[in-house]
């Protein structure tokens, strides 16, 4: 389904980038999808409230909205072609012309992993940590910057739209962090992108919990603005480079394998995050869940230190010495 072609997009995506200096933007720009499809659902909540549609319908009719887009190109997906780089690595595991067998490729895969355990840690812990802040916060975002921003709204129509209007505001902060991503990608690199995006991330997590007890009244609109920024640096840095980095450490034997390995860490500190936050947040309230979440992302920074590299290879290079590793 869609959460496989997930990690299938970045594969496809780096091996048909014919400029290897170019190979960053794309990812970064395939990634950056994601920013205009929450500004999407944020606009669309807004209009269905406009013409009066029912609670019950509005978020129902959003979710089966979202099929929308993978609908609109799945024919073009039905048609695409294994890129070149991918028959080559076929090509290699044949023997007498014969492709190999389920059982042989399974054998070639795990016997190539052994060699990559170093990178495997840095691109499924980084992930799992930046999710864990990035859904954690991300699905309570209405919830959170209710109580950062309170509201005078008595209907939970009037209170939907102020969610969804508040939402917004964070959008248009992280859209930039996109942005910024795709410029700043190759330029910057990698590594420094991940490392200073999660102590950024940390940063404005402790100053929105700190000063949560601190400001009063109309202030409290900076409190907005910290929080927005969190998006905004996990845009420019971790949620950007963790897309980008496994298809371009792994060779082309394992790299969808290994790309959708590190997207299902993801998905399980997306889980943590998510299952975490309510019970957590009723019990010692918002500010601790804060600063939790900066702790995470600090150790994402830790992570991003040990084992992420800012070396990248040439992917055809990089299937070579595989196979002279071999």
């Amino acid at each position: 389904g869609i959460g496989g072609e997930y990690p299938l997009s970045a594969s496809v995506t780096a091996e048909a980038a014919e400029d290897p200096e170019q190979r960053g933007l794309m990812l970064a720009t395939v990634i950056s999808m994601q920013g205009w499809g929450m500004l999407l659902s944020c606009v669309l909540t807004l209009i269905f409230l406009a013409c009066h549609m029912p609670l019950e319908a509005v978020w129902r009719t959003l979710l089966a909205l979202g099929a929308v887009p993978s609908a609109l190109v799945i024919y073009m997906r039905a048609k695409m072609e294994e890129t070149e780089m991918f028959l080559e690595s076929h090509k290699a595991e044949s023997v007498g012309g014969v492709g190999p067998s389920f059982c042989q490729h399974i054998s070639n895969v795990w016997k190539t992993l052994r060699h990559y355990w170093h990178p495997m840690i840095g691109t499924t812990m980084t992930w799992l940590l930046l999710d864990v802040t990035f859904y954690g916060t991300g699905s309570f975002k209405s919830r959170i910057t209710g109580y950062l921003i309170e509201t005078d709204a008595e209907r939970n129509r009037d209170e939907v739209r102020h969610e969804a209007i508040l939402a917004m505001y964070i959008v248009f902060m992280a859209i930039p962090g996109y942005l910024l991503s795709i410029y700043f990608i190759e330029r910057v690199g990698r590594y420094s992108l991940q490392f200073w995006g999660f102590m950024a991330m940390a940063t404005n997590f402790f100053l929105v919990a700190y000063f949560e007890s601190v400001l009063k009244g109309d202030s409290r609109w900076i409190l907005i603005v910290f929080f927005g920024l969190t998006f905004l640096f996990a845009n420019l840095g971790p949620n950007t480079t963790t897309f980008a980095v496994p298809v371009e450490v792994y060779p082309t034997i394992i790299r969808a394998t290994c790309h959708g390995l590190s997207a299902a860490a993801g998905k399980i500190g997306a889980v943590i995050g998510v299952a975490a936050f309510s019970p957590l947040e009723n019990s010692v309230g918002i500010s601790p869940v804060l600063v939790s979440c900066g702790v995470v992302a600090l150790t994402g920074a830790g992570f991003t230190y040990f084992f992420t590299s800012d070396k990248v290879l040439d992917l055809s290079t990089l299937d070579k010495a595989t196979r002279e590793q071999a």
